[in-house]
């Protein structure tokens, strides 16, 4: 019989290597089936470190995760990870393994500081 696969990234924006990237653009992430939400969370980080707000699309099977604030520092390299530990909803689909991609954030904005 056939196994239900363990849940994989699909796509990710900004894209892996992207350049010129805004500094608070979210990072949205694919996966392959609905996810286990709290897990997904508690198993995602950026480097450099964020605060920000986590949403999940109805299928929870899309993470849009809107960094706080200015967002990560301009011109740096943004790495994503996501852990192994993540779950899918389904019972026993862990994460096949760790996710990590990055991006590379642009100049600061001309905005006016506050």
């Amino acid at each position: 019989q056939m196994l239900p696969l363990d849940p994989v990234v699909t796509r990710i924006t900004p894209a892996h290597d992207s350049t010129n990237t805004g500094a608070a653009t979210p990072i949205v992430i694919q996966f392959s089936q609905p996810m286990d939400t709290g897990s997904v969370e508690s198993a995602f980080s950026t480097s450099p470190a964020a605060t920000g707000a986590f949403a999940w699309s109805p299928a929870r099977d899309t993470l849009t995760f809107t960094p706080g604030g200015a967002g990560f520092p301009a011109q740096s390299m943004v790495s994503v990870r996501i852990a192994a530990a993540a779950r899918a909803a389904a019972p026993g689909k862990l994460f096949y393994s760790a996710f990590e991609s990055r991006f590379k954030t642009g100049p600061a904005s001309q905005a006016a500081p506050r």
